[in-house]
């Protein structure tokens, strides 16, 4: 019978699952054939490390938390907005209001010379309540 490595073979070798018959054919090919047993031997050894209770914990060192809190700030640090990105924030808050009294300006600009000071002064209120109606 010829056999062909097959790696899901090799597996349920090394863990016992194979019947009789099986587990003869796989133990006389594993026998002349180098690469097989190195398969065979590291799916053992997985199988053991993976049988073995979990090791204790190692403690943390004390300085670790130190790090940690000084890793954290400096994250903060740079997360912070920049003096030019507050500008740009308070400035984008502004153009709304900035763009009503504009707009306000160009249909009262069409009366302007009719309204004389009375026309600016009225304009003048629209500007310092940000645009807003009466």
């Amino acid at each position: 019978m010829e056999f062909t490595c097959d790696d899901s073979l090799l597996q349920m070798y090394a863990e016992g699952q194979l019947g009789a018959v099986e587990r003869t054919i796989m133990a006389e090919h594993i026998k002349g054939c180098p690469g097989c047993r190195a398969r065979v031997v590291a799916y053992k050894g997985l199988l053991w490390d993976l049988a073995q209770p979990d090791p204790e914990p190692l403690p943390l060192p004390p300085q670790l938390d130190s790090l940690s809190d000084r890793l954290m700030d400096a994250w903060t640090e740079a997360q912070a907005p920049q003096t030019w990105q507050k500008a740009s924030l308070s400035w984008t808050q502004t153009v709304p209001a900035v763009d009503m009294a504009l707009g306000a300006a160009g249909r009262m600009g069409r009366s302007l010379p009719r309204l004389g000071a009375a026309g600016l002064s009225g304009l003048g209120r629209l500007l310092r309540r940000g645009g807003g109606g009466r």
